[in-house]
């Protein structure tokens, strides 16, 4: 089964950010992993910043999800479901536990 890649901006609408075309830009997985992040100027290359343009990248998940994968683009202000960012944040308390434990 394809893996799903969610594409979205996490930049809030009403940031000086925003009003002046510096989005942060990001890739996840449905894992919860971020596999790539981009500023863009607009959402309209969001897609090409963060894969279509990208070939290295591309060859890089090919090979991470040999069965395939789908590329989800959201609109401004939606984020990725509510499983897949917990799944995000689980991913970043254990690296910084393991981080912890390296000392």
């Amino acid at each position: 089964m394809k893996t799903k890649i969610y594409l979205f901006n996490n930049t809030p609408k009403d940031s000086w950010n925003y009003k002046n075309g510096n989005l942060v830009c990001f890739a996840i997985a449905e894992t919860g992993e971020v596999l790539a992040s981009h500023m863009c100027s607009s959402t309209y290359f969001m897609k090409g910043d963060l894969i279509e343009n990208r070939p290295e990248r591309k060859e890089q998940w090919n090979k991470k999800f040999p069965d395939g994968y789908e590329i989800i683009e959201l609109k401004d202000g939606e984020t990725p479901p509510t499983d897949v960012m917990d799944k995000n944040e689980q991913l970043g308390l254990k690296e910084k536990q393991l981080e912890n434990e390296a000392g």
